[in-house]
């Protein structure tokens, strides 16, 4: 496979790994590298722990379930990094009330 030009972003911090990309073909072949070279690095993804997410005019579409190796990452609704949640539709939101608390 080549991955010549995937336009994405990641965000990393500590044991988390935010993976921005603009198509969920490239969020696949992004997913796909995260797992080839973790696992040459021992390394290993819980896709249970994991989240995918739609936002923008897109939002209400239904995707089906992307893989991590031979896991199943589902899709959600909001997410929770780094102690804040954050809601998805046509317009991301950051709920801050929840992370006041």
């Amino acid at each position: 496979m080549s991955y010549s030009w995937c336009l994405f972003w990641l965000l990393t911090y500590a044991d988390d790994i935010i993976l921005l990309s603009a198509s969920i073909g490239n969020l696949k072949k992004m997913l796909d590298l995260c797992y080839l070279h973790g696992s040459a690095l021992h390394v290993v993804f819980n896709a249970k722990k994991s989240s995918l997410f739609v936002t923008g005019k897109c939002c209400s579409l239904t995707v089906e379930s992307l893989k991590i190796g031979n896991d199943n990452v589902m899709w959600h609704s909001d997410l929770k990094y780094l102690g804040h949640l954050f809601q998805f539709g046509k317009v991301l939101k950051s709920v801050f009330d929840v992370s006041m608390r």
